[in-house]
């Protein structure tokens, strides 16, 4: 391995960016709804998620559940935030749009770049939603994205090791490919063997006992300590 793993906590909480910062993570994604997708977090909390973890913080932007295809409305709501949080002093942005078809939304993506100027720009996961996704990763590195996040068009990144690989080989230096999807001490290690990436993102919530109510609140989405413990263990980090 060419150097030490970089683990990227997904904080859907501001009690994980605690977490995250007690247990020195490289990085955070900030976000929240991780039973839907993600969504974007509130400002409140990407201002104290800041105060609190100094070292590299991204922020998700999704303005809704459902697909990835975002009409003008939608991606004024989008770039407001993302202006918004990059005054806030946020380092990496996670975004980006899709066509009906499923494929790159080029124009909107060439907004998002313009706006990050020098701002680490990421592509989320609708990567793996895409159409013929090598294609679109051309388009990506094309448009100077500096990251996709993917788990090789699987529901897990360990089911989709093959395309992970492949893509790291192709494209790893023109664009940094980082592993996601249900990653943890479990599999991260095999992960990184296999594909050869470096950077791991992982969520590792806690698994909360199901309350009674007569609303569905959802359930609290906590990174769990134990889990995240055991990853740094597995990477030889503690």
């Amino acid at each position: 391995m060419n150097q030490q793993p970089i683990i990227e906590l997904c904080c859907a909480n501001i009690h994980s960016v605690v977490l995250a910062n007690e247990f020195d993570a490289d990085a955070i994604e900030l976000c929240c709804d991780l039973d839907h997708g993600g969504l974007t977090p509130s400002h409140a909390c990407i201002q104290k998620a800041r105060s609190i973890f100094k070292k590299e913080m991204a922020v998700f932007f999704r303005p809704r559940n459902g697909n990835f295809v975002y009409d003008e409305l939608e991606q004024e709501l989008i770039l407001r935030d993302i202006e918004w949080s990059i005054a806030e002093g946020i380092d990496t942005i996670v975004a980006g749009g899709l066509r009906e078809d499923n494929s790159l939304d080029e124009l909107f993506a060439s907004k998002l770049r313009r706006l990050c100027n020098t701002k680490t720009l990421s592509f989320h996961r609708a990567i793996d939603c895409c159409i013929e996704p090598e294609i679109q990763i051309q388009r990506l590195i094309d448009l100077k994205f500096d990251r996709i996040l993917s788990s090789g068009t699987a529901t897990q990144a360990e089911n989709g090791i093959q395309y992970l690989k492949t893509w790291h080989l192709k494209f790893g230096n023109q664009i940094e490919i980082m592993a996601a999807g249900g990653i943890d001490h479990t599999n991260a290690i095999n992960i990184l063997n296999e594909t050869g990436l470096n950077r791991f993102h992982a969520s590792l919530r806690k698994k909360n006992p199901s309350t009674i109510s007569i609303m569905d609140l959802g359930e609290d989405e906590l990174a769990d300590s134990e889990k995240l413990k055991k990853l740094f263990k597995a990477f030889g980090r503690l």
